[in-house]
């Protein structure tokens, strides 16, 4: 099934990265060939890997995939039905785990903005003297 597929990149059954183009390549395997899911090094830096294990990953396809296999028991799977690719990664290798944080490596800065507040406040005091006296103000 070699070919580009729109995924959700889930890591120990966490939604990292939502809609990514995930491409597969057939691979040679020894005496037989199989395709195999192509993760690329700056989605690979999204994952939240520690910078041993960044350093430990290999690459393949002339650089465009990372090889997973130096780290052991980094297993990836593809689920077509669900438009998901499954990563289940030891937590040695992550920075740190926990479902309310995500990594450095997907905080995202945002776009430059602008912020513009206002508040309107019209006080009217009418008093029964003498002299009809009323005040009035506005407040910007």
């Amino acid at each position: 099934m070699p070919g580009n597929y729109q995924l959700s990149l889930i890591i120990n059954d966490q939604n990292i990265i939502h809609e990514t183009i995930i491409p597969f390549y057939s691979r040679k395997m020894g005496d037989k060939t199989v395709s195999e899911i192509c993760i690329s090094p700056k989605l690979r830096d999204k994952i939240g890997l520690t910078e041993k294990a960044l350093n430990s990953t290999g690459l393949w396809h002339q650089g465009q995939c990372v090889d997973f296999s130096p780290l052991k028991g980094v297993k990836l799977s593809a689920s077509m039905s669900e438009s998901q690719l499954n990563m289940s990664i030891p937590q040695l290798y992550l920075e740190y785990s926990d479902p309310f944080w995500s990594p450095p490596s997907l905080w995202d800065n945002g776009i430059p903005g602008l912020l513009l507040d206002y508040n309107l406040l019209d006080s009217h005091i009418k008093r029964n003297t003498v002299m009809n006296e009323v005040n009035e103000w506005v407040f910007l």
